[in-house]
């Protein structure tokens, strides 16, 4: 608690905001454009819901993922932090996780989500997905561009208690999924 405290506060975040984290080298494979604009079609499609904040890590190239942000007006609430040499601090200041992804056979970030407590939000083009239940540890959209369910899945993890529930779900799957036990 204290780390996820010192981390939102870094960035400006209350601790009731709703935070989600992508993780990903490869922003474009890994479906952060689709995501970007899932967020502003959440937004248009409803100005009052409540706020989602992103914030994206990774390697990737961000001037023309930043550009975007912009251009659809939702740069309030989408951070491109970057690499982050320290990874932990970011997992534990997130509510959710979302990885749309276009290709990936077994996401390990994803697995590392789910272990950290954060539920997800997938594709099916992520082997991942294949050990999850729809709507208990998060939820596996079709594809990255199929907006109309990751926008429901994004309004998916705006109830709280809901959403508690789900990493519960999360926490239990995430640890089952050992090196171990593999």
């Amino acid at each position: 608690e204290a780390v996820r405290a010192a981390f939102r506060a870094s960035l400006g975040l209350k601790p009731d905001d709703l935070v989600g984290l992508f993780v990903g080298h490869n922003y474009w494979l890994k479906g952060l454009k689709p995501l970007i604009e899932g967020l502003a079609e959440r937004k248009r499609r409803d100005p009052n819901a409540r706020p989602i904040h992103l914030l994206a890590c990774g390697g990737g190239k961000p001037k023309p993922f930043q550009a975007m942000i912009e251009r659809l007006g939702i740069a309030d609430s989408v951070r491109l932090l970057g690499f982050q040499p320290d990874i932990r601090p970011p997992f534990w200041g997130s509510d959710f996780f979302v990885s749309p992804t276009y290709y990936d056979p077994c996401s390990l970030v994803v697995f590392e989500a789910l272990a950290c407590g954060l539920p997800v939000i997938t594709s099916k083009c992520n082997g991942a997905g294949e050990v999850m239940t729809e709507g208990r540890e998060g939820f596996v959209i079709e594809h990255p561009n199929a907006t109309d369910q990751l926008v429901a899945a994004l309004n998916g993890m705006v109830d709280d208690r809901a959403r508690g529930a789900m990493a519960d779900a999360a926490r239990s799957l995430g640890r089952e999924q050992s090196f171990e036990r593999h």
